[in-house]
């Protein structure tokens, strides 16, 4: 559920194509904030955590059925979680996804991958496939 902070920040996004423009290329959640701040948003940790849900359930919507279990779980399961917050390449996630019994391929992870980018505005999924270098 949206908190109303977030509701009316993604309004202010919505209706502005050069802050649009600005989520898409932000790379930390440190410039988000700012970009909050700037714009007289006062985040808690309940409007980050309502933003980055709401990106992820989009993102999981684009995901191919065969591969969303393995990002499902990565999602629940905390221990997992903290596991790919490590990777540091796309094999390392291959790898990740084979320990733990899912059948995911390199083609399965760009286009989880090409789902994040494009997204509209901010997500950690796009900050992640940024950091394995798979996006820009």
């Amino acid at each position: 559920m949206q908190t109303q902070t977030v509701k009316e920040f993604s309004q202010k996004i919505a209706d502005s194509p050069e802050l649009q423009a600005r989520i898409r290329t932000m790379t930390s959640v440190g410039e988000l904030m700012a970009c909050t701040h700037e714009l007289g948003f006062q985040f808690t940790g309940d409007d980050l955590k309502s933003l980055a849900q709401q990106a992820y359930q989009k993102w999981l919507a684009d995901l191919k059925p065969l591969s969303r279990p393995f990002f499902e779980r990565l999602h629940a399961d905390e221990a997992l979680n903290r596991e790919h917050q490590a990777c540091q390449s796309p094999d390392d996630v291959l790898a990740l996804a084979t320990k733990h019994g899912f059948k995911l391929t390199q083609a399965d992870l760009q286009q989880a991958a090409q789902a994040a980018a494009n997204q509209d505005g901010f997500s950690f999924e796009k900050l992640w496939f940024q950091g394995l270098g798979m996006i820009e």
